[in-house]
């Protein structure tokens, strides 16, 4: 998923040689109208499946984790008359096609991930991540009768802590387990929790590449988030931290690692970190596109009042994703049809 900022540009290879079909994305300049959508790989050999992320590298130099010499065999034999026939022009051009952009685009509305949680006790909250981590606060907004939501700024994206009324009942955990945050000159890592146990790390700015922010989930199957992230959600996927794989939404590195004691089947409900958003221009369409990549419904698009449109939709292990069609950003909340 490349966002709309100025660090990338996006564009496709359709037709490989003999039995490869891939989409390569080459991310050095802007196209601020959207983003591409990661394509889903077909197979080279019974043996193994030759990732869009795998010929990016191969085409650009990007430093990727190669999975066997099969894949590097493969790549190198049928990827010089590709690269000899097809020119950056001539995929950027296509890329423009209507037909393209409707049916490969994921046009978001800002570069990175928000992210929330719940809360019966809000003051204790506040004075932590307002005194000890050192987050502005933006506005308070209303939700709904019964909840508010006290909104942060995280260097451009939002933290945002949902006051409810209503008891939150005591259940599991999501997968959502940290959230990393970049400071300049920081010389170490340093490890908090909040109040209510939300994990808070402050990381050296370039840490894992993180920028800004960083959000480390726990799965239980990373082969599974995988294809999620890239096929549902267009994410591209960046190099390795370690165990976990990352993929990178704009400036926001999602690190994603598989763990025995990650949730089957995350809830909303619940204390702790619950849920992430990604800000779209059509909350609809990219609410579809979820759904038909493997995505499952938590809830349907719904429009806010003159605030938001906003969707959930829920990854392999369950966890909840918020796609938001914000007035502020998108200037409109009108349903395309």
């Amino acid at each position: 998923m490349v966002l709309a900022a100025p660090e990338f540009v996006e564009a496709e290879l359709v037709e490989m040689f003999r039995q490869i079909e891939v989409a390569a994305e080459l991310q050095h300049r802007v196209f601020a109208d959207g983003v591409m959508r990661g394509q889903k790989c077909t197979k080279a050999d019974a043996r193994h499946e030759v990732s869009p992320e795998e010929i990016y590298g191969y085409i650009v130099g990007r430093q990727v984790t190669w999975p066997g010499r099969f894949a590097q065999r493969a790549v190198r034999r049928h990827m010089s008359p590709i690269r000899n026939a097809v020119s950056a022009e001539s995929i950027v051009a296509q890329r423009n096609t209507p037909q393209f952009l409707e049916d490969r685009l994921m046009r978001l509305a800002k570069p990175r991930i928000d992210i929330g949680f719940p809360t019966n006790d809000v003051q204790p909250l506040l004075a932590f991540w307002q005194g000890q981590i050192g987050l502005p606060f933006d506005h308070l907004l209303p939700i709904r009768k019964g909840q508010k939501q006290h909104r942060h700024d995280l260097l451009g994206s939002v933290l945002k802590i949902n006051e409810l009324v209503e008891p939150i009942p005591d259940r599991p955990r999501s997968g959502y387990r940290e959230l990393l945050i970049a400071r300049e000159g920081l010389p170490s890592s340093q490890t908090m929790t909040d109040p209510e146990g939300n994990r808070v790390t402050l990381v050296p700015k370039g840490t894992f590449g993180i920028a800004r922010i960083g959000i480390r989930l726990a799965v239980r199957d990373l082969a599974a988030h995988r294809r999620f992230y890239i096929e549902a959600l267009g994410l591209p996927e960046g190099p390795r931290a370690g165990e976990a794989a990352t993929f990178l939404a704009g400036d926001t590195v999602l690190l994603v690692e598989q763990a025995a004691d990650a949730p089957s089947d995350a809830g909303m409900e619940g204390k702790g970190w619950r849920y992430i958003t990604f800000q779209v221009f059509e909350v609809d369409r990219e609410h579809a596109h979820v759904l038909q990549h493997g995505g499952r419904e938590a809830r349907a698009p719904v429009t806010l009042g003159t605030t938001a449109r906003i969707s959930m939709v829920r990854d392999p292990d369950g966890n909840w994703i918020e796609l938001s069609q914000r007035a502020s950003i998108t200037g409109s909340l009108a349903v395309k049809t």
